[in-house]
């Protein structure tokens, strides 16, 4: 564990975490880890209502900013909080809400991507920890756009890194898709910090003391921008779903209609062929044969039979007629159960 995280300046003993065990017990440590990692897979869940499949990438990630700010107070030994509401939060989006099978390879996912956001939480917090524990933190408005630019932009290209990577190995996600999913996800971690850490860190006392009438100054454009962007986000979603609804529609009526057409010519068709047999002529072999040359050539029609109904009266005489034209073992057969060709058992019509 880094000294880092239990370092302390005079007058900045709020910021601090002393070393060895907290403060009131192994009781108080155990209830931190729970209330921070409660705290991830909470706000991470309400994140994924943004998130689309199959990365579940959200445009923001608040608990980024919830887990940075619980390594600040309460010291790098609540590391495997974060880990673990990462790991349940992935566990119970992928396996239970969208239908995936819990498999080693969606376990050991969700073990790379928690990893991922511990170890970013971890590193967001080393650097951070110097500024903290300065004379005067955060006295200067430089001194606050340097802090959120440690903890947000450069600390979340941890996460999105090794995220996209366990994407890429264990959900087989496209080449293609590699750089959206990860600025996506680096964009989402770091708007996540932006939004949490201003308004999180006036309830440390050193903190409140040196932002004291600025409180509201510092954490309120951060809200603001964040409410935009998710009234963008959402406003656009929604734009271009009902794009895509109107397109597939048009699409569908397209094809409607052009199956409508298809079907009454062909329609058309069979109807001309009913009319020739209809009329009381004698078709032969080779007429029929050039009828049907002419109306196979249209509409995607590949086959055109002609297949009277044969009371069993005049079966015999049929069969006869059929082999003086020219085809000696001809008899009127059926499929049996095998699927084999057999002659047709006696019925009142064939």
């Amino acid at each position: 564990m880094d000294p880092s995280f239990h370092s302390t300046h005079q007058g900045q003993d709020a910021l601090a975490v002393p070393p060895g065990p907290t403060p009131g017990g192994p009781t108080v440590h155990w209830s931190q880890q729970l209330w921070l990692a409660l705290a991830y897979l909470g706000c991470a869940q309400l994140s994924l209502l943004l998130a689309a499949p199959p990365t579940y990438a959200a445009p923001v990630w608040p608990a980024a900013g919830v887990a940075l700010f619980g390594l600040l107070v309460w010291g790098g030994r609540c590391w495997p909080a974060v880990w673990l509401g990462v790991f349940a939060s992935s566990l119970l989006n992928r396996a239970m809400l969208h239908g995936s099978d819990v498999t080693p390879a969606l376990v050991a996912l969700s073990a790379t991507l928690a990893a991922g956001a511990a170890l970013q939480a971890i590193i967001g917090a080393r650097l951070l920890r110097p500024v903290l524990n300065a004379t005067e933190p955060l006295e200067e408005e430089r001194d606050v756009f340097f802090f959120l630019s440690l903890g947000g932009p450069l600390a979340c290209v941890v996460s999105a890194t090794i995220g996209v990577a366990a994407l890429s190995v264990f959900q087989s996600l496209p080449t293609e898709a590699l750089l959206s999913t990860w600025i996506t996800w680096w964009a989402g971690d770091s708007l996540g910090v932006l939004l949490v850490l201003p308004v999180l860190l006036p309830l440390l006392p050193a903190i409140r003391q040196q932002w004291r009438g600025r409180a509201l100054q510092i954490a309120v454009p951060p809200l603001v921008t964040c409410a935009l962007a998710l009234i963008g986000y959402v406003w656009l979603e929604r734009a271009e779903h009902a794009a895509w609804e109107k397109q597939v529609t048009a699409a569908s009526e397209d094809i409607q209609e052009r199956l409508a057409i298809r079907m009454t010519r062909q329609t058309q068709r069979l109807m001309a062929v009913r009319d020739l047999f209809a009329a009381g002529i004698e078709v032969s072999d080779a007429e029929f044969k050039r009828f049907s040359l002419r109306t196979l050539t249209l509409d995607g029609l590949h086959a055109l039979v002609w297949v009277p109904r044969v009371p069993q009266v005049e079966r015999a005489a049929v069969e006869a007629v059929m082999r003086a034209q020219g085809r000696p073992d001809f008899m009127i057969r059926e499929f049996d159960q095998a699927g084999k060709m057999q002659v047709a058992a006696e019925r009142e019509e064939y």
